[in-house]
């Protein structure tokens, strides 16, 4: 019995120390757990952190070919996001403008309510001398609810004879829309 007494009290001290006292063993345990403990919680912070910085949603504008229009103006929250008219997208010249269906991809970084804005001025041409016989403003306006990673088409379409309306196309629709050869892919606009 004397001797399984002495070997529990020679195991007091910890092996894997060399002869070390339990003590220290136990601050030595204590601090690399607390080192590990502070090393993941940074890393799940710095992933946390890297999560919100992504919290993006993307928007496609879509127009149709548009003739006898000037002056546009796009804007999203009633900031201007570019236009839509360019000498890029002309199609004819005489007598009229034409220009080809175009795109544009809006990168939005908050989530919340957005309001889009398109405003064209249409002008109605004499057929005899091809002046300007008189200039009518048309404007669409569309609010969303945008969520984080959302991706939405909206596409500006004539509503009546004498306006327009957006309306929010499915995904399927607008990629068949945007692979035309004639819809010409403008430069994306990112909200800073």
């Amino acid at each position: 019995m004397e001797s399984i007494k002495n070997t529990n009290i020679t195991t007091a001290t910890c092996a894997s120390c060399n002869g070390c006292d339990k003590k220290e063993c136990r601050k030595k345990e204590t601090s690399k757990r607390n080192a590990i403990l502070k090393t993941v919680s940074a890393f799940f912070i710095l992933l946390l952190s890297i999560s919100t910085v992504n919290a993006q949603s993307t928007v496609y504008f879509l127009t149709p070919s548009l003739g006898n229009c000037i002056n546009e103006s796009f804007t999203i929250n009633g900031q201007s996001a570019g236009k839509f008219l360019t000498n890029d997208n002309i199609k004819e010249k005489n007598p009229i403008l034409v220009f080809y269906p175009t795109s544009r991809k809006c990168i939005l970084q908050e989530e919340g309510r957005y309001v889009f804005k398109v405003t064209f001025l249409f002008f109605t041409l004499n057929l005899n001398d091809y002046s300007i016989e008189s200039v009518r403003p048309f404007y669409a306006e569309k609010q969303i609810i945008l969520t984080t990673g959302s991706v939405h088409y909206l596409y500006l379409t004539n509503k009546g004879l004498n306006d327009f309306q957006i309306n929010e196309i499915s995904e399927r629709e607008a990629l068949k829309y945007m692979n035309q050869k004639k819809c010409v892919a403008l430069p994306q606009y990112i909200e800073e």
